[in-house]
């Protein structure tokens, strides 16, 4: 009996990318609402927002601050960020290398990270989670995603 493959909407990173694009066209409609009414703000919701892709959460928290908006719409402006941009790059990245999407150069950067974690898998073992949980929590470049797929080498 042959088994039928899993549809994209049926996995856990489908529904999650789904959740990611919801939160993209909300975040699109956010903007083109303050390009109507103020267009200074979507330029600083926009600014903050590639600041935030490409530069972290720093960089977009620190934006809105520079641009003298309040507390919490920048802590609500800013958390919306983190989960909308995990939401996409997550599923994205866990879709391609589960071959659901094509996207070449993220099956390479996971193939790497994978040989990385393997010529490491030693020290790994002798800390443990905790060891991998304090590595993670310390303020390193590129620690949190280089190590996401630890668990499922110990």
């Amino acid at each position: 009996m042959e088994s039928k493959p899993i549809k994209l909407r049926d996995t856990t990173e489908g529904k999650i990318l789904f959740i990611g694009i919801i939160l993209t066209i909300l975040l699109i409609f956010i903007i083109v609402y303050h390009i109507i009414l103020d267009p200074n703000k979507a330029k600083i919701l926009t600014l903050v927002f590639v600041a935030h892709a490409f530069g972290g959460r720093a960089a977009g928290v620190g934006l809105c601050i520079v641009n003298n908006l309040h507390f919490f719409p920048t802590l609500i402006y800013n958390f919306f960020l983190e989960i909308q941009l995990l939401c996409v790059t997550y599923s994205i990245f866990v879709l391609s290398i589960t071959n659901y999407i094509k996207i070449q150069w993220i099956v390479r950067i996971a193939n790497q990270m994978r040989n990385n974690a393997d010529k490491h898998r030693d020290k790994i073992k002798k800390y443990g989670w905790i060891g991998v949980f304090l590595f993670v929590l310390a303020p390193l470049p590129a620690t949190q995603a280089a190590f996401a797929n630890i668990p499922s080498l110990l």
